[in-house]
Parts: structure tokens; C-alpha cells; sequence
């Protein structure tokens, strides 16, 4: 038994590092291939199937690289970042950071961006299915509790910025559509990601529904909320503004708990 064990940890190791000179020994070099060769078609399958998990997570990616040069960006990160899980679901987790890091791809940043945007989507899908609050729990509130409570977002919501048109771009490859011309925003733009029922959706934010929703996240008050937003408005008109980006929210299926 101890033999077996030694011989899966070397063919484990083979295919991770290359380095399969453990493993080689044990092969029979008998048929027409011989060890090595016999030993590349496992290899070879192992990396392959990563390569494809990888272009199904980022089929937007994929296609603005081109089949050669994702190819050898996948290849280049299951050699970094090899697999450590049974699952392969988590697998591209960190190709975003790989892009964002790697000099032969963070002088394109907006690769970087474009990857942890198609991750969000992904995770989004994946994300725990908690029923949303509905418009008549919210109205079920007594209005002197309001200034205390505190929203808590479904599994699925994800604050995110973007500095550059990814969105426009991922929609544009998405829809095979004419794709616009890769542009850094003036300022970075917030964005939100969320699923309800079985889509993934997603859509911009103004500069102070994206105030709320940082601050709902961080698990401020309404109230907080509703004294930050008044820094930028009059106090006249921050309870109608407030209530409408709530209502939104709760519209949208965002919300699943009010504490």
C-alpha cells in the first residue's frame, strides 16, 4: 500500500511541476510509447481540461485575447497558480490579480479588470439563493424604528469600480456586437452586480446610491447612511432620495434581511 501511495504522490507531482523523473521509473516501457510519452498524454489531458475550465469561466477574455495568446495566458497561470482543490470552481479565482501582476499583461490593465469582472458574474450565479424582502415587509416597519435599522444584502450583491469600460466591453463580445474602443472612464464609476431568480444582472450607480450601498455593506444605520448622504444634498431632499434607492433595492431583490 505504502508503494501505491508513493507512486500517486510522484504522478500527482508530475503532472503539477513537469518534474516526472519519480514517476518515470515505475512506467512499463512496453507497447509502441514509451514512458515519457505514455506519460505526456495524462499531462497533457490535465492541463488542457484546465484550460477549458478556464475559458468557460471567461469566455469574454477568451475571445478579446484570441484562441493563441489565451492559450498560453492559461498556460501560463496553471503553472503559477496550479490547481489545490477537488473542485475546479474556484480554480480562476485568482487570475484577475495574475493579470493585475504579471508584466506581460498589467501594462494591459484592462485585461486584469475584464477577468474580475467575469468572475463577479460567476460567483454572483453561484451565490447562495436567499429570499429577497418584499415591499410589504418593508412597510410593516414602524417609522421610529427606521433610524436604527440596519440592511443586510442577499449573497449575490457585489459593490464593485471599474476605471475602465468593461462592462460596455464585456456586453459588446457578449452579444457580438461591434465592440467599442477600450477606454479608461474619468473617474472610476461604481458598478453593481447581483442575480435574481436565475440571471445575472448588472448596472451602474450613481455617485450616492453607491455612498449607501458602501456604507449598507458596512453595516452602517439608516440612519448614518441617511447623514452621510445629507452632506451632499440638502436635508429637505435626503429622506425622498433615500427612500427612493431604497425601494429600489428592495425592487430589484436585493435586500434579504432587515435588522
Amino acid at each position: 500500500m505504502k508503494h501505491l501511495e508513493q507512486l500517486q504522490h510522484d504522478f500527482q507531482h508530475s503532472l503539477l511541476t513537469d518534474d516526472s523523473r519519480s514517476v518515470l521509473a515505475a512506467i512499463t516501457a512496453a507497447g509502441r510509447a514509451g514512458p515519457g510519452r505514455q506519460l505526456s498524454v495524462y499531462t497533457n489531458a490535465y492541463r488542457s481540461r484546465l484550460r477549458e475550465v478556464l475559458e468557460l469561466d471567461f469566455p469574454v477574455l477568451a475571445a478579446a485575447l484570441g484562441e493563441q495568446a489565451f492559450e498560453e495566458l492559461a498556460f501560463a497561470y496553471i503553472n503559477a497558480c496550479p490547481s489545490q482543490g477537488y473542485s475546479l470552481r474556484s480554480f480562476g479565482a485568482q487570475l484577475a490579480e495574475f493579470l493585475d501582476t504579471q508584466p506581460d499583461y498589467c501594462r494591459t490593465p484592462v485585461l486584469a479588470e475584464l477577468a474580475g469582472f467575469e468572475w463577479k458574474l460567476g460567483t454572483a450565479f453561484d451565490a447562495a439563493d436567499v429570499p429577497p424582502v418584499t415591499v410589504k415587509t418593508m412597510a410593516d416597519i414602524a417609522p421610529d424604528r427606521w433610524p436604527e435599522l440596519r440592511l443586510v444584502f442577499r449573497p449575490s450583491v457585489q459593490r464593485c469600480d471599474f476605471e475602465w469600460n468593461t462592462p460596455a466591453l464585456w456586453q459588446a463580445y457578449k452579444s457580438e456586437m461591434p465592440i467599442p474602443e477600450v477606454q479608461k472612464n474619468p473617474a472610476t464609476e461604481p458598478w453593481l452586480i447581483w442575480r435574481r431568480d436565475l440571471s445575472v444582472h448588472f448596472r451602474s450607480l450613481e455617485n450616492d446610491e453607491a455612498l449607501l450601498m458602501t456604507l449598507a455593506l458596512q453595516g452602517k444605520t439608516f440612519e448614518e447612511q441617511c447623514e452621510a448622504l445629507a452632506r451632499d444634498m440638502s436635508r429637505d431632499e435626503t429622506p425622498l432620495r433615500a427612500a427612493s434607492i431604497l425601494k429600489r433595492w428592495v425592487s430589484d431583490g436585493l435586500i434579504s434581511r432587515i435588522d
